[in-house]
């Protein structure tokens, strides 16, 4: 740049500077000079500006210096430039630059206009500075403060300073009106105003607080509560420090902190705490927790009681020190294991010093773990009589016809493995039912367990000796003989040695009675592919030929007994044309609650014969499951049922009947599409899924149980039910009961027709009904006959009845009549 040329040069003459030092100073100071046209055309620039953008002076001429002016900035700098051209006034701008090295960097360009002595401009001169530095110090202080305020806007606090023998307030921030509702200006200027504000419960100690830690010149902190604008209650923490002065107090400076939440939730878990307490004190389960080290961390009443301890005594004592009868038992083994693989466990086991049983469950925490326990000795007695139940008869404590038939393949396997021959006699006492009807069904029980006694007293330990049923009775004589012939040689002996045993007479009611037995035997081994169902067939056979014969006497199996199976061949084919002319129908049983109100029906195959008459399930329905005829003749049952279930919905009389229940066999229900099928029959006949009640029998827990289990949950999602039938004539292993989604189980009708107060059936008919409430299962029962029955069954807990005290099972048109009349009279 020329500066003796420049109009600036001839106004200040009179402060001649050398070029040189001009220079010099110039890029000391890290400044460039400009200058432009009076028409803000540029037409010089110091170089080393052109050097830090990389522009050559042609290109920067005119306009063409702003191109290296920072994008953001260019048009505000453009029009403010142009403004200052038309208005010939001095220009200021801050704005940023794009160097030729890619930096970018903050200038601050200030410009004046150069007049003649007669005013007209002549140009403009102006000098750029780097401001760089400067505005990154702007930039870092302005973070700096940023940070600051975000820092007391998170923490909801309130600054202040104070007098330390006053507590006058001398400064306090703005957050104050935001918390609290009061403004900076009434904390500082009216007297005891922060000691007239805190809760009426804090202010004689907390000010008394303060002074002492002032006095003391320490730091304290303290949590009050202080009363808001609104008139709302705020916890502060107030965290004061003193500024000393010659070692005195001089000032005070504090932060307050709203603590409110924090202390609400306090509260809430004391109260929270003070609820478990009482709720842990008021269930009817036991309840305890130990620490990692085993000391008792707190024991509930029932523990006391059930332990025979006082808590205040365990309370901080070792587990294994105190309770004496746990050590080196599975309770001690579960709750180890709980506390080390950090796992539930629950198990039951036998408490010796209590001489109780205990359902114990073990949670697992980071604390330690918490133990609850009940006494389920009650229950434990009812499975068992149940578990009893379920194998042997309650009334001559045989094995009933389910351990009977599994002992009988037991003895057919081990004959076919030793390569020899065992028997089966099979026994029925003759005219039980003439001694039933003349001298009392007790009577007729009491000889049935003299029969059950004898029958045991003359048979091998080896041998098994069942109740099959009613007055019916099997004796299973494994591995007699390697020779055919010799092994039924011996069977006969044996069954004419227990009709000689069982013919003497009985002593009944002070008296004496003479009973007899037809006793029908057959042979079982290696030269014969049997089945248990062909033995049993083969036996039964034998005795109804005993029977035939005069009775009182024993017959061997011979082949030509088989003629009385052509009978069975001739119904097996009546019934499949049956079938196929849709003479199986539903006759209905109603279900009766307490009050006599009909809340259901069971829908109870029946075979209207043209040449037979009404044939009775007893005779068919074996049959059918022996042949497969069963699939065919269940599925119609089925669909005849949801027929009925949409029928009935759209009356009005017939909507206290809420669910119809139908039978299903094991053969049909283990069927792959089973449940495909029960859809199809719900869907199509338009039937509420709710309504309808498949009843099963216990055969369905020895096979496939879990798939069982499957089929049955898949169809409760969609609303039906299920019953367990005929429940306690069966297997019924607790394990399985448990497991399977039933929704009702029905009493066998063998308790329940000679049920009486003080028998076994009592006994057997409340335990049932003990084992379903603990199950939470309706319990209905079967084959209730007379007033007296209802009345005990009602007594034992049980009030769903079914039976002929109320009806038979009836035709359709029959039941409509039947449930007619009894709505209209309730």
């Amino acid at each position: 740049m020329d500066l003796d040329e420049s109009p600036l040069n001839q106004q200040t003459s009179s402060v001649e500077l050398d070029e040189r030092h001009y220079r010099a100073l110039i890029s000391a100071s890290a400044t460039f000079v400009w200058r432009c046209s009076s028409q803000g055309a540029l037409t010089d620039v110091d170089r080393s500006w052109l050097e830090l953008v990389g522009l050559k002076m042609d290109q920067a001429r005119d306009l063409g210096w702003l191109s290296a002016v920072h994008p953001h900035d260019r048009d505000d700098y453009h029009r403010e430039w142009i403004e200052a051209l038309r208005e010939g006034q001095p220009f200021e701008r801050e704005y940023r630059l794009l160097c030729a090295d890619g930096e970018v960097r903050w200038f601050l360009d200030r410009a004046i206009p150069i007049r003649q002595d007669d005013g007209q401009l002549v140009e403009w001169i102006g000098i750029g500075q780097e401001i760089t530095a400067h505005k990154q110090a702007e930039r870092d202080l302005e973070r700096q403060r940023e940070r600051y305020r975000t820092l007391v806007e998170s923490t909801m606090a309130i600054l202040w300073e104070g007098d330390p023998d006053t507590f006058q307030f001398t400064f306090v921030s703005g957050e104050s009106q935001t918390l609290l509702g009061y403004t900076p200006q009434r904390w500082t200027q009216e007297r005891d105003f922060w000691i007239n504000h805190i809760h009426p419960e804090d202010r004689d100690w907390a000010p008394n607080f303060c002074a002492v830690a002032t006095r003391e010149g320490r730091q304290h902190t303290f949590d009050y509560r202080i009363i808001a604008a609104d008139g709302s209650i705020v916890w502060l923490r107030d965290v004061v420090s003193v500024i000393l002065d010659n070692g005195r107090p001089s000032k005070l400076v504090g932060v307050m902190i709203d603590i409110t939440e924090s202390k609400e939730a306090e509260q809430e878990a004391r109260r929270l705490a003070d609820r478990l307490y009482t709720t842990l004190e008021s269930i009817t389960d036991a309840f305890f927790t130990v620490d990692p080290d085993w000391r008792f961390t707190y024991v509930n009443g029932e523990a006391e009681r059930l332990l025979q301890r006082c808590r205040a005594d365990l309370l901080d004592k070792v587990l294994w020190e105190e309770i004496d009868g746990i050590t080196e038992t599975p309770i001690e083994q579960g709750i180890r294991r709980a506390a080390r693989e950090h796992a539930t466990v629950t198990l039951e086991e036998f408490y010796a010093p209590g001489e109780f049983w205990l359902e114990i469950h073990i949670y697992p925490s980071d604390e330690g773990l918490a133990v609850y326990f009940r006494d389920v000795s009650d229950r434990k007695r009812a499975e068992a009589d149940v578990q009893f139940l379920a194998l042997y008869d309650p009334l001559t404590q045989l094995p009933n016809r389910r351990l009977a038939t599994d002992r009988l393949q037991h003895a057919l396997a081990s004959s076919h493995e030793r390569g020899t021959f065992g028997a089966v006699a099979f026994l029925d006492v003759d005219d039980f039912k003439t001694l039933n009807d003349t001298l009392g069904h007790p009577t007729g029980d009491e000889l049935l367990q003299k029969i059950a006694s004898r029958l045991s007293e003359q048979t091998p330990e080896s041998a098994t000796v069942a109740r099959f049923g009613g007055d019916e009775f099997l004796t299973v004589l494994p591995d007699l003989d390697s020779d055919f012939e010799r092994a039924g040689t011996k069977a006969h002996t044996y069954g004419k040695e227990i009709l000689d045993a069982l013919n003497r007479p009985y002593r009944l009611n002070e008296h004496n009675h003479y009973a007899t037995v037809s006793i029908g035997v057959t042979t079982f081994g290696e030269e014969h592919a049997d089945t248990v169902h062909d033995i049993l067939q083969r036996a039964d056979l034998a005795m109804y030929r005993a029977k035939d014969e005069g009775r009182s006497s024993v017959r061997l199996f011979e082949p030509n007994m088989r003629v009385a199976l052509s009978r069975r061949v001739a119904l097996e084919t009546e019934l499949r044309q049956a079938i196929d002319r849709d003479e199986i129908v539903p006759y209905f049983q109603p279900l009766v609650d307490h009050a006599g109100t009909i809340i259901g029906a069971e829908a109870l195959a029946r075979w209207k014969s043209p040449l037979r008459g009404v044939v009775s399930p007893g005779e068919f329905i074996p049959v059918a499951e022996q042949t497969g005829m069963i699939l065919p003749l269940g599925q119609a049952m089925l669909w005849q049922t949801c027929r009925q279930i949409a029928a009935w919905s759209c009356r009005d009389t017939f909507r206290s009947v809420e669910r119809i229940s139908v039978n299903i066999s094991a053969h049909q229900f283990h069927q792959r599409d089973f449940v495909d099928q029960v859809r199809q029959a719900l869907q199509e006949c338009r039937a509420d899924p709710g309504r309808l009640r498949l009843e099963l029998t216990e055969s369905f827990l020895l096979q496939d149980f879990e798939g069982t289990i499957t089929k049955m949950n898949t169809l409760k999602t969609e609303g039906v039910t299920f019953s367990l039938d005929d429940f306690g004539t069966g297997y019924s292993s607790l394990a399985y009961l448990k497991r399977l989604p039933l929704d009702q189980i029905k009493i066998d009708q063998g308790f329940v027709r000679e049920l009486r107060a003080g028998s076994h059936d009592a006994a057997i008919v409340e335990a049932i009904v003990l084992l379903a409430n603990n199950l939470d299962l309706e319990v209905v029962a079967e084959g209730v006959e007379n007033e007296s029955i209802r009345d005990l069954l009602s007594a034992y807990g049980c009030h769903r009845h079914q039976g002929y005290w109320y009806s038979p099972p009836l035709p359709l048109d029959e039941f409509e009549t039947y449930v007619t009349g009894v709505n209209a009279t309730t």
